[in-house]
């Protein structure tokens, strides 16, 4: 198989596995992912940077900033890349940044990226 078919190849396997999982699973967003999945869900939902509603609902830990908000010591960079697939997303489905349509997107946008 020559370069060219392989990446091809490659981006429809991990695609099938990473739908799989996470019909599976019920959800694509955890571990390291979910500190930088709060980036993009506050910016866009909540129009702050403030992570305590986010690490409530994924049940994590943090640590807080001098001003008693929570911290996110994982770079924002992920998010820049996911910011289109989440917020074209968020135009149709218009729910709460936490569902799995949003959590696909932001998978799939990873992928795609990868790819390229």
């Amino acid at each position: 198989m020559n370069a060219r078919a392989f990446f091809p190849v490659l981006l429809g396997m991990y695609l099938c596995v990473f739908v799989i999982h996470a019909l599976i699973v019920g959800k694509t967003v955890y571990g390291d992912g979910i500190y930088y999945y709060s980036w993009v869900r506050s910016m866009v939902i909540d129009g702050d940077t403030d992570f305590t509603n986010e690490y409530r609902h994924f049940s994590v830990g943090s640590f807080t900033t001098e001003i008693g908000k929570s911290a996110n010591k994982f770079g924002i960079g992920p998010a820049l890349l996911w910011l289109p697939a989440f917020t074209h997303i968020h135009t149709s489905v218009r729910g709460n940044g936490y569902t799995l349509p949003y959590q696909f997107a932001v998978g799939i946008a990873g992928g795609l990226y990868t790819a390229c």
